[in-house]
């Protein structure tokens, strides 16, 4: 009867030590100086080669929503790999010429939801993603003439509580003792 509770206390400890937080991320962009391309592995994720920085000044709807510096493609849209699986909110657009936005959201490369498409023209505001599912890439996906700038860029991931971890750490030792213990090792 011990054996069974002590094995039980262990797993249950491992399978309580699973929760996560959620932290916000915001990319604004603004560590990146004059106008070039995203470089491919900025801020730890995967650009589209298409997406390209500026930071100099221009009319109300290209203007920046924070700081200096904005993105935008040439490319009807851009993808966006993360390196983990994230909640995706959206970010801040902005044109003044004909043009409907969405989010595609893909996990693993299935199509997971699609934003509803939103008109552009003198259009300033947060595009959202409009989902909760878990995803690994977002494709910005313009089916008009695809000219808008993208800024803070808004998505959350899961990081581990301390508290989880050491129930975590002392369910392993604990499942590593009783073992130990019955096996005579």
């Amino acid at each position: 009867m011990k054996k069974c509770l002590a094995v039980l206390l262990c797993l249950g400890t491992l399978m309580f030590a699973g929760g996560a937080l959620a932290a916000t991320v915001v990319l604004n962009f603004d560590d990146l100086v004059g106008q070039a391309a995203v470089p491919g592995n900025y801020a730890g994720l995967s650009w589209d080669p298409n997406w390209t920085y500026y930071d100099f000044a221009q009319g109300p709807w290209w203007s920046p929503f924070s700081g200096n510096t904005r993105i935008y493609t040439h490319n009807f849209g851009g993808w966006i790999k993360f390196n983990q699986t994230v909640q995706f909110q959206g970010a801040n657009i902005g044109s003044d010429v004909p043009s409907i936005a969405h989010w595609e959201g893909y996990l693993n490369g299935v199509l997971q939801y699609t934003s509803a498409p939103t008109p552009t023209y003198q259009w300033r505001g947060f595009l959202a993603s409009g989902s909760n599912l878990l995803v690994d890439e977002v494709r910005l996906v313009d089916t008009a003439l695809d000219y808008f700038i993208v800024d803070d860029l808004t998505y959350s991931t899961q990081v581990p509580e301390p508290g989880a971890m050491l129930l975590l750490g002392s369910g392993l030792l604990g499942l590593a003792r009783f073992v130990r213990r019955n096996t005579g090792k």
